[in-house]
């Protein structure tokens, strides 16, 4: 038995590839165009199962051929991007950025992407639209799936009356662990591979009754091809109405993601004379979108991130279309060019691409260790670069566990600045930590305890999630009997006190509205805080957030030699009265809650950066910001200057 060719397949990875490069390139056209990942999913699922059971059923199945197959396809396209990516990357990116690029260069080649980025993702990651090479995780997750899954159905061969119920298993497993853990972790939901596999089991179930006689050709039998053209014409509407409710802001991977998994899988059922599929995805023009596909997908994201990191910022629509048009032509002689003629590789060109990913791999790695070749850059322009990749001095600090033991929350990022018992704290959110090395400079002679937690600490409108309430009072319980006299606060208070953001750009973000309930729940937990630290004797001293800015502070500079691609911001600020504008609700819940302890001091960074109506981000030449929401050292100090003048006189 031997697959036969069908048209209205690579007609539907154009279905597929052509919703995810609208997305990248214009986010507002098609808001769940990156969907079209999920689709790609069933029909890699529905193809290599359908070979590897055709290959198992006439005991003709070899894995090392198929590995070797795998390669072939697989290898020559990506090792192209990546090395252009290294390459493109040496001219263009900053040290931080080069050795981010690097670092995805390993993964990438290895196919341990998706764990990377997992790793990576938290409250300091840099914006997914900044990693040129982000969009290999879902190969990754694909090529790990095949890793294991032919020996799993090897066995299952072996094994004829279980072969169908574990491939049911492992998919309603994956499929239960997916939703279970999508909302409280939908990070996890989107990266780990075996929350993915129910996908690609998808299409291999309906391989596995194809091959088996359970689908396709009946479908053609006389009143059967009624029933074909519906679920062609149903699957069809239900990818593409995915592409319009689903977006950004879904829980995804949940149940929203049935839609377009469903929707392929109903259509590949259909079979190949379905009318929608005979007419639509069998055209020649789907059909050549669909032959390109995926070095579309490996060229389209390096183009248009690589743009918006010379630009700082999106490019204007009309770049957007030349660069669409460049990553089609460039799909075009990738297939043309490479993929082509490799299709009947020898034995040992493949085992030669095993070894050039192997390199390519290693120089990734180099390029990763050695923090991204910062002697590329001149004296001058290392010095503001290292404002942004290096924005603290290394500093000697001591783990809490040392010296408090088991008295203090584990999950909490905690450092002393020696080995004794604290007399002051620090603590926060990461605007908290952004002061830390200003702290220990500081206070050289005092023993000071830094304590910091994204989105729990100091006290939050998310403080009921997961354990934040738990390590919270753990916290308060260690601070009310220990050697703490005095407690500094800090924190992203319009973040802590909304729980979301309302825009967000190339490393700036903006809090979001407030709400009735978050202003609550905030309330009751600040309220339970100070009074917690109140009633223990302690000095509290609360430091209200310095002005978050609305661009990107590295676009202020002349760097990478971009001159010729972005103009220089003229004005490294923001407007003082549209600023005061946007905090007021947020300082009207502060103001309503410090009322309440009159005791708490309050010291105000902001008359450091704001003056003449203007919020400065930056000074001669040097900035005070490392991205849009946190200072640098330089900037740290500044802020607070005149705190540590009035410490140094109580």
């Amino acid at each position: 038995m031997s697959s036969v060719y069908r048209q209205d397949v690579d007609g539907l990875r154009a279905l597929a590839i052509l919703p995810v490069v609208l997305f990248h390139f214009f986010p507002t056209y098609v808001p769940g165009g990156f969907v079209g990942v999920d689709v790609f999913f069933v029909i890699s699922g529905f193809l290599i199962s359908k070979i590897i059971f055709e290959g198992l059923s006439t005991n003709n199945f070899q894995f090392s051929i198929f590995y070797l197959n795998r390669v072939r396809r697989i290898f020559p396209a990506l090792l192209l991007v990546l090395v252009s990516s290294l390459v493109l990357g040496w001219f263009l990116l900053l040290p931080d950025e080069l050795s981010l690029l690097g670092k995805h260069v390993f993964s990438g080649a290895f196919f341990v992407l998706n764990f990377a980025l997992l790793q990576e993702a938290g409250y300091f990651d840099v914006s997914t639209e900044l990693k040129p090479l982000m969009h290999l995780w879902s190969l990754a997750v694909e090529e790990q799936f095949y890793i294991l899954y032919p020996l799993i159905i090897w066995l299952g061969f072996r094994l004829r009356r279980f072969r169908l119920l574990a491939m049911l298993c492992l998919s309603l497993l994956s499929l239960l662990a997916c939703f279970l853990l999508v909302r409280d972790d939908p990070v996890s939901a989107f990266f780990l591979p075996h929350l993915r596999f129910w996908e690609l089991l998808s299409g291999a179930l309906l391989a596995y009754a194809q091959v088996f006689g359970f689908a396709g050709q009946k479908w053609q039998e006389g009143w059967k091809a009624l029933a074909g053209n519906g679920m062609s014409a149903v699957g069809l509407g239900l990818i593409v109405l995915s592409f319009f409710i689903i977006d950004k802001q879904s829980v995804f991977p949940g149940w929203l993601t049935l839609l377009p998994v469903v929707g392929a899988v109903l259509v590949i059922a259909a079979g190949s004379t379905a009318l929608p599929n005979r007419i639509l995805l069998a055209h020649p023009l789907p059909v050549f979108v669909g032959l390109i596909s995926y070095p579309l997908y490996l060229w389209h994201w390096p183009i248009i991130t690589f743009a918006r990191i010379a630009e700082s910022g999106m490019p204007s629509r009309e770049v957007r279309v030349a660069l669409v048009v460049l990553s089609v032509v460039l799909a075009w002689l990738t297939f043309k060019l490479l993929e082509t003629p490799l299709r009947k590789a020898s034995l040992r060109a493949r085992f030669l691409l095993v070894v050039m990913m192997i390199v390519c791999g290693g120089a990734g790695a180099v390029v990763w260790h050695a923090d991204g070749f910062p002697a590329r850059y001149e004296a001058e322009e290392l010095r503001i670069a290292e404002a942004f990749s290096h924005p603290y001095p290394e500093v000697t600090v001591v783990p809490c566990a040392t010296v408090i033991g088991e008295q203090f929350p584990s999950s909490f990022q905690c450092s002393l600045s020696s080995a004794a018992e604290p007399r002051l704290a620090l603590i926060g959110d990461s605007h908290a930590g952004q002061y830390l090395h200003a702290f220990f400079d500081n206070f050289d002679t005092v023993p000071v305890m830094a304590v910091a937690e994204p989105t729990c600490l100091p006290f939050s409108s998310m403080q009921d999630k997961g354990d934040c309430q738990k390590q919270v009072d753990g916290l308060l319980h260690y601070l009310q009997s220990s050697s703490v006299d005095t407690i500094y606060l800090a924190g992203y208070w319009s973040y802590l006190m909304s729980g979301s953001f309302v825009q967000q750009g190339d490393r700036w973000r903006i809090a979001g509205p407030l709400t009735a309930e978050s202003r609550s729940v905030f309330l009751k937990n600040g309220r339970h805080f100070l009074r917690s630290l109140s009633e223990a004797g302690k000095n509290v001293v609360l430091l209200r957030d310095i002005p978050d800015l609305d661009f990107d502070i590295r676009s202020c500079f002349v760097l990478r030699g971009r001159s010729s691609f972005a103009s220089v911001r003229p004005d490294c600020s923001i407007e003082f009265d549209a600023y005061q504008e946007r905090m007021k609700p947020f300082d009207a819940v502060m103001t309503e809650l410090l009322l309440e302890f009159s005791e708490v001091r309050i010291y105000d960074p902001l008359p450091a950066f704001c003056h003449m109506g203007r919020c400065m981000a930056a000074s001669d030449g040097y900035p005070y910001y490392f991205n849009g929401d946190h200072l640098n050292f330089h900037g740290a100090k500044r802020a607070l200057i005149k705190l540590f003048e009035s410490e140094v006189s109580r």
